[in-house]
Parts: C-alpha cells; structure tokens; sequence
C-alpha cells in the first residue's frame, strides 16, 4: 500500500475542523434557546419531611430552583439573610 506522508494528520486536521464546527453550532443553538426561555419569578420556601420550618428566599428564575439546596448546603448562597437561617436550622 502507497501512503502519502502526512495524510493521517491531515485527515485528523479535517475532522477536528469539523468538530469544532458542530461544538460551536451546537453552542450557539443552546444560547439561543436559553435567551428565548421564558423565566418566572417567585418566593419559595426549602422544607424538609421532618421539619416543618425552612428558609423562604426570592428567586427571578423558579427553574434554577435545583441548584438552591446545593449552594446553601455549600455555605455560598447570594443572599446572606437566607444563608444564616438556612445554617441555623440545618
């Protein structure tokens, strides 16, 4: 078999190209879907089965509700009034 000097790295060259080109594609199309999703704003309140009592907090966007426990339990929320209360009930 005659094989050209190269032409693997050649051809790695292309497909990495191409890659590239889907990731950025794919990029774009989730930060255009994210900028038309609709938010709602709302107060919610973190409860636990065994107690009855939790923190309430604001949030602009409900959907981002999943990542609140996380950063509460992290010590890192925003709101420094929710943090304090969350840390003296859990």
């Amino acid at each position: 078999m005659d094989r050209k000097s190269g032409s693997c790295q050649n051809w790695m060259k292309e497909v990495s190209g191409i890659m590239e080109k889907k990731s950025l594609d794919r990029r774009k199309e989730l930060i255009r879907q994210y900028k038309e999703m609709k938010t709602e704003a709302g107060v919610y309140q973190i409860k636990e089965y065994k107690k009855p009592e939790g923190p309430c907090g604001p949030t602009p966007n409900l959907k981002t509700m999943n990542g609140k426990p996380m950063m509460l339990n992290g010590g890192v929320h925003k709101n420094k009034k929710l943090q304090e209360e969350w840390n003296k009930i859990w």
